[in-house]
């Protein structure tokens, strides 16, 4: 049982075996990708107390936390957008859209009629532009193809 004493805001901190890292998102949600000697580096300062004997004993966390059998552990990183299924063992990088979770907004503008427009503009031809927006909207739907 340990116990840490320095607490950090990690959403969620993973180990992969192959090739060795570790894999967190920050505050921003950004992937950070770390080496095992890296985090060790990073992390070295940052002391738990470990309950040896009855006695409360100061330990290095990282060094505890990466022997840890509990920890959650994956074979490799991978990249795999929606419709590729990611197998159970795999620690998938892929975070759906940000603009996935913000609430619709009402509104009278039909703002596709008017990019649609825009983009008829732009391109001068009704076909290029319904081509490049069929394009747009199968990368959106399709973002692993």
């Amino acid at each position: 049982m340990y116990q840490a004493l320095d607490t950090c805001n990690r959403s969620k901190v993973v180990e992969v075996l192959h090739p060795p890292m570790t894999v967190h998102l920050n505050k921003d949600e950004k992937c950070i990708l770390s080496s095992l000697k890296s985090c060790k580096e990073s992390y070295g300062h940052m002391q738990c107390k470990v309950l040896v004997k009855d006695e409360w004993e100061k330990k290095q966390f990282i060094n505890l936390w990466l022997k840890d059998h509990t920890i959650k552990m994956y074979d490799e990183v991978v990249f795999q957008p929606h419709p590729l299924v990611c197998r159970e063992r795999n620690y998938n990088l892929w975070v759906p859209f940000k603009i996935a979770r913000e609430p619709l907004v009402k509104t009278k503008r039909n703002c596709w009629t008017e990019y649609c427009q825009y983009i008829n503009n732009l391109l001068g031809d009704e076909k290029d532009a319904n081509y490049v927006l069929a394009s747009y909207a199968f990368r959106i739907v399709n973002p692993a193809i």
